[in-house]
Parts: structure tokens; sequence; C-alpha cells
């Protein structure tokens, strides 16, 4: 774990990133993802490009601060951030993440950040992490302890060719044989997340 304290500086920064993406959302009409609560979502948007500095200081690389590319390419070289609030909360990983995108976790609120760890989404899409909560669909919740710490990160690459270096000794041997020693049924875990989005049928 990596602690971060974003200097006004980069508050601001991120603010402006974070201000242009809600307004981008607003011109397209875009509805705020996941059942998050609309009332929120400047909030999300800026706290979600400071996790990203945050990350990008931890790992010494260069943060784009880029608008309207969501998934396409990283946050942070091709790593994908996934901020959370609180200290002890879970990585979220959803249901569109692509199973070869990596995730790191930053948890706290600005200026203050704590970088946890990270996790290759298909190493994190076990039926067991499944969690729905409240209205909001079903998502996987990867426990802190599941992810490997942010700093046996072996090398921070930033572009496709070597994507694979990003895999540390530890993540080799925790998940590297994770598909060969047990075959999860990926086709179940999908549909059990797809049911959360089904309509529901009122007498």
């Amino acid at each position: 774990m990596v602690r971060i304290k974003l200097p006004p500086n980069e508050m601001m920064m991120a603010a402006t990133i974070g201000v242009c993406r809600h307004i981008g959302a607003l011109k397209a009409g875009r509805a705020d993802a996941h059942g998050m609560d609309p009332g929120n979502g400047w909030k999300h948007h800026i706290e979600g490009a400071c996790g990203e500095i945050a990350v990008a200081k931890a790992l010494k690389l260069f943060w784009p601060g880029t608008v309207n590319t969501f998934k396409d390419g990283g946050d942070v070289g091709k790593l994908q951030i996934k901020p959370r609030s609180k200290s002890h909360y879970d990585l979220i990983i959803r249901e569109d993440d692509s199973d070869d995108a990596y995730f790191v976790l930053a948890t706290g609120e600005c200026p203050n950040y704590e970088v946890i760890g990270y996790i290759r989404a298909r190493d994190g899409k076990r039926p067991e992490w499944i969690q729905t909560y409240g209205d909001r669909p079903a998502a996987w919740f990867v426990p802190q302890s599941a992810l490997i710490p942010i700093g046996e990160m072996d090398l921070i690459a930033t572009d496709d060719e070597d994507m694979s270096a990003l895999i540390s000794a530890e993540h080799a041997a925790r998940y590297g044989s994770a598909a060969r020693r047990t075959s999860v049924d990926t086709q179940q875990q999908t549909d059990r997340v797809q049911q959360s989005h089904a309509p529901v049928q009122r007498p």
C-alpha cells in the first residue's frame, strides 16, 4: 500500500478534468452508470480523476487526464483505476469490464489516498465475489486481501506489448494457474450478473 496526498495544484488539475468529464456526460445525455445516484455525478467524476492522479504518482507514471475515452485504453497507462471512498471497501469489477484489463484499487477522498493493489479482471470475476447492493446491478466485489500489493508490481507497462510484464511472481503464483486448477464457468457467472439487469415482471 502506498499513501499519496495530492497538493493543491494536482487537486485543481483533477477537479478540472472531472468537471469536463461530467459536462461531457450531461451534453451527450448519458445517464450515470450502474445505477449511481445522479446527484453524485460531479463528485464521482472529480474523485475519480483524483484517484487516477494518486495511482499515477504512486507508480511514477504519466497521467493523461483524458475526457470521453471511457474504457478505451486505460486511465493510467493501460491500467484501469477504481477509486473507493472508504479505506475498507472492495475493488469493484463490472460486467462490461474487459477480462484482460488490470484494475487498481485506490481508497480515500481528496486529498488523501491509499493505493492498495491490483488484479486482472478475469481473476476477479469469481462467483463467490458477486454481490448486489440496493437497486444497483450485480458486480464482483474483490476483497483487498485478494489483490496483489501495489509494491509488488514488477513493471508498469504503458503499451500492449509490455502488458504481460505487469504480472509479478506472486500474481502468477496466485492467479496464473487458477484457470487450470478450477474450471470456473464464466458463462454461468455472466448469466447471473445479467439476471440482475432483467426487468421485474409484475402481476
